[in-house]
């Protein structure tokens, strides 16, 4: 009797063993995924804040190419007046001829 329970001792004491070893195993998998995942996720902050900067620029060029067209619409409308003008000084001047 004494045997046996020393056997069922040592068959626990192996199956402990193997279950220590499992969940140390499991343990390390699972820090692997964290780190993993705290890599990826320091990667899509820097993307995110890429994308935020990127954004910022285009807003800024988008209003510069406003300003530039708002500014060549005004050269071009004083341009069309100057010539309206020419055009109507030279048709008085064909009639006074």
């Amino acid at each position: 009797m004494a045997s046996l329970q020393l056997s069922s001792a040592s068959d626990m004491s192996a199956e402990v063993t193997a279950l220590m070893d499992f969940l140390r195993n499991e343990t390390a998998a699972v820090n692997d995924d964290e780190n993993e995942i705290l890599q990826t996720t320091v990667q899509l902050c820097s993307l995110l804040s890429t994308i935020d900067t990127l954004r910022v620029k285009a807003h800024e060029l988008l209003e510069a190419e406003t300003i530039s067209a708002s500014k060549l619409r005004f050269k071009l409308n004083t341009l069309r007046q100057t010539f309206e003008v020419e055009l109507a000084g030279n048709q008085s001047m064909c009639y006074l001829e």
